[in-house]
């Protein structure tokens, strides 16, 4: 048998009442907050030399986790197969490129039905703040049709009591992600004459998360 002392006995005490506190501590500067549905927009822009589009795609979920009140990490999920036109007044027309942008020309959503967005990093801008509005670096990666890059944007963030309010503007080049229809770097920009469209992608974001 083993016997112990008294200061060995205060010695051990200390220590798995330090243990168990800890996590305890940990969890409680912790916070999640979650996608509110209703209030997540997400709005696309894509041109052409002979003109322009944009519309919709959902956010089907989303979080973000908080340590000491800043945003350490954040995940959001979008329905690709979502993609909506908003700015073609014919149906025949609309529905034409809303099949097109699903098609494997495009986002290939059958296959790819899911693109993703992980949050990595923010960092607010605290003396820009104007209003309760706090200007943010936010860095990450995005994922589209399996393929993985770094993203980084500017992004506003507002927080609220059980509630956090964010608006982001995100480019991409989509030749990144193997999205190369009719475009100058992979086709012949005088075959392809108006029919040209041009490699960015534009996203405008607008969010609230709920605790």
């Amino acid at each position: 048998m083993i016997m112990l002392s008294l200061n060995q006995l205060k010695t051990l005490t200390i220590s798995l009442l330090l243990a168990l506190s800890l996590p305890t501590v940990a969890r409680a500067s912790t916070e999640t907050y979650s996608l509110s549905p209703r209030n997540a927009n997400l709005v696309w822009h894509g041109e052409k030399i002979a003109g322009k589009h944009h519309g919709t795609v959902k956010i089907k979920s989303g979080s973000v986790t908080l340590e000491k009140d800043e945003i350490r990490k954040g995940e959001f999920v979008i329905d690709m197969t979502s993609i909506k036109d908003l700015d073609i007044d014919s149906e025949k027309f609309r529905d034409k490129l809303e099949t097109h942008l699903k098609s494997a020309d495009f986002f290939n959503v059958e296959k790819f039905p899911e693109a993703r967005l992980s949050i990595d990093k923010v960092t607010l801008d605290r003396a820009a703040e104007k209003n309760g509005t706090v200007p943010a670096d936010i860095s990450g990666k995005l994922t589209i049709k399996g393929i993985t890059h770094p993203v980084t944007f500017r992004g506003e963030i507002m927080k609220h009591p059980g509630m956090i309010m964010a608006k982001s503007h995100i480019e991409i080049d989509r030749l990144k992600w193997d999205i190369r229809y009719n475009s100058a770097k992979f086709f012949d920009p005088k075959a392809l004459g108006d029919k040209l469209i041009k490699d960015t992608i534009k996203f405008d974001v607008d969010i609230h998360l709920v605790k």
